[in-house]
């Protein structure tokens, strides 16, 4: 995003410097747009390890957090809390994955997309069974709800951390 932000404010200095710098006025101004407005796009650059590291965990740990209050709610059989904590879920599981979806963000190469696209997947296909949650009339259907397999997302949640340099534990860094 930095890199963005600079190349446009260098095409803007440039355009504002041979306006500035202009003895005939309309053609040298036209000019300077045209080359302002022809510079390449900048390529985005990977994240660093480390910042690689915090957009990970921000990402991550607010879903961790909500998922936590779901689970204590199921474990206490507590419909009403099971509803509000499946409702306050929903946003955090949609967040993270559109936040691992984010084409605008370059994971390093140390972190394999595959295993960023498999943890992706699995909030989306979650989304429904937290709705579910959320609407549950009672417990046994709340009981009901079966949740997506994580076989796949929770060794690439582990590989990632690991090559992000992060805790194994998921509330850790939160």
């Amino acid at each position: 995003m930095n890199r963005i932000v600079t190349a446009a404010a260098f095409s803007l200095v440039l355009a504002a410097s041979l306006t500035g710098c202009s003895s005939s006025g309309h053609s040298e101004t036209a000019h300077a747009r045209s080359v302002a407005s022809s510079s390449p796009t900048p390529t985005p650059t990977a994240a660093s390890i480390a910042d690689a590291g915090k957009y990970f965990l921000a990402t991550l740990c607010p879903v961790n957090k909500a998922s936590a209050t779901l689970n204590d709610a199921l474990t206490a059989q507590n419909l009403a809390a099971i509803q509000s904590s499946a409702k306050a879920l929903l946003a955090p599981a949609q967040n993270t994955a559109r936040r691992l979806d984010d084409g605008a963000f370059e994971w390093p190469s140390v972190v394999d997309q595959k295993d960023v696209t498999s943890l992706r997947n699995y909030y989306l296909s979650a989304l429904g069974p937290i709705n579910q949650l959320a609407t549950a009339p009672n417990l046994d259907e709340a009981n009901a709800v079966v949740f997506p397999s994580d076989t796949d997302s929770g060794p690439a949640s582990q590989r990632i951390r690991l090559r992000l340099n992060l805790s194994a534990n998921t509330s850790e860094g939160c």
